[in-house]
C-alpha cells in the first residue's frame, strides 16, 4: 500500500490528522444564502463606477432613460439586468469609448441569454468571463486540477507553451495578449488585497512536462517559492487516491469579499466555461478532496522530491 510521502507520519496518524481536518472544515464552513446572482451583480457596480468616475448622478441617469431612480439602483445591484436600449444609452452618457462599449454589450448580452454557459473567447478574449471576473476578484478560490499547473501559479514560460498547445490555429500575438492576460491575472496573489487561494492539484500533473525540460524544473521551483505566501495552501493529490473518478474535470469554486455575491463555480471545457450557480456539491467535494490529499504541510517535500 503506498505511504505518504512524510516519512515521519504512519497512516494511521494521517488517517486521524485527516478526520480531524474535516471536523474544522465542516465547522468553519461559511454559507451564504442570498438572492443577489454574482455576474448581473458584478456588471451592475461596474457600471455604477463608471458612472461615479463621470460625474453623472442617479438622477440623471434615470431622466436619460426615462426611469425612476430606484431602478438605476436595481440595475447597478444586479437585481435587474441591462437591455442594450438602456446599456448602449447610459455607456455614451457616461462617456465610455467604444471599445468598451462593445464589451459591455458582450457581458450583458451573455447574462441575459444564458450566465451559466460562457464560449471560448478565443477569437475576443477582452468579453469573456474570466474578464467580467476580473473586476470583481473573489477573496476566496478552491480549485482542483488534474491536467496542469494551476493557472495562479503557472510562470510565463509554463504559461505560453500551454497557451500554444491550447489555441495552435492562434496567431503569436494573440497568444501574447492571452499570455499577458493570464499572468496579470495571476499577480492578484500578490496584491494589495490578495485573496485566499487553497488549490488541489494531482501529482501527475506536476509530473506532465510542458515544453522543454527546464520549462518545467523552473515551473516546480515558482511553486515552492509561492509555498512562502501566507494566503496560499498547494495540497498534492497522489495517483492512488480517487480524485479525477470523484471530479471527473478541474473546477475552481470562488466567494466574493461582498457579503451579498453569492458564491459560484467555475469549470472549464473543451468550447467555453460554465459558471454554476448552484455550489454546494462542489464545496463539499473540495472538502473530500482537501482530505484526500496530502496535508500542506508535505508539499514542499514532495516538489522537492520531483526535482531529484
Amino acid at each position: 500500500m503506498p505511504i505518504p510521502f512524510c516519512a515521519c507520519q504512519t497512516r494511521s496518524v494521517l488517517n486521524t490528522r485527516k478526520t480531524a481536518r474535516k471536523r474544522t472544515i465542516q465547522s468553519n464552513r461559511r454559507r451564504i444564502h442570498t438572492k443577489t446572482k454574482p455576474l448581473p451583480a458584478i456588471l451592475g457596480a461596474s457600471i455604477g463606477r463608471l458612472r461615479t468616475a463621470s460625474g453623472v448622478p442617479r438622477k440623471r441617469a434615470a431622466r436619460a432613460l426615462h426611469l425612476d431612480v430606484s431602478m438605476i439602483s436595481r440595475l447597478e445591484a444586479g437585481q435587474t439586468t441591462f437591455n442594450d436600449e438602456y446599456l448602449d444609452t447610459l455607456l455614451r452618457l457616461y462617456g465610455v469609448d467604444p471599445c468598451e462599449q462593445s464589451r459591455y454589450r458582450a457581458w450583458a448580452g451573455r447574462i441575459r441569454t444564458d450566465a451559466a454557459w460562457w464560449p471560448d473567447t478565443r477569437h475576443n478574449e477582452s468579453s469573456g468571463l474570466d474578464e467580467l471576473l476580473d473586476l470583481e476578484p473573489p477573496a476566496l478560490i478552491r480549485s482542483y486540477d488534474l491536467a496542469v499547473v494551476p493557472e495562479l501559479l503557472q510562470t510565463p514560460d509554463y504559461a505560453r507553451e500551454l497557451l500554444r498547445l491550447e489555441h495552435e490555429e492562434l496567431a503569436a500575438d494573440r497568444v501574447d495578449r492571452l499570455l499577458e492576460a493570464r499572468l496579470t491575472r495571476g499577480r492578484i496573489l500578490s496584491g494589495e488585497r490578495p485573496p485566499v487561494v487553497w488549490l488541489i492539484v494531482e501529482a501527475a500533473a506536476l509530473r506532465r512536462r510542458i515544453g522543454e525540460y527546464m520549462v518545467w524544473r523552473r515551473q516546480i521551483h515558482h511553486l515552492l517559492s509561492t509555498l512562502e505566501m501566507p494566503n496560499v495552501r498547494v495540497q498534492i493529490l497522489e495517483d492512488y487516491e480517487h480524485g479525477p473518478v470523484l471530479a471527473h474535470h478541474a473546477f475552481a469554486y470562488l466567494r466574493f469579499a461582498d457579503p451579498s455575491l453569492s458564491d459560484l463555480v467555475r469549470v472549464r471545457q473543451l468550447t467555453g466555461t460554465m459558471c454554476l450557480a448552484d455550489t454546494e456539491r462542489y464545496l463539499q467535494l473540495a472538502d473530500e478532496l482537501a482530505i484526500m490529499a496530502n496535508p500542506p504541510q508535505c508539499t514542499a517535500d514532495r516538489l522537492r522530491e520531483l526535482l531529484h
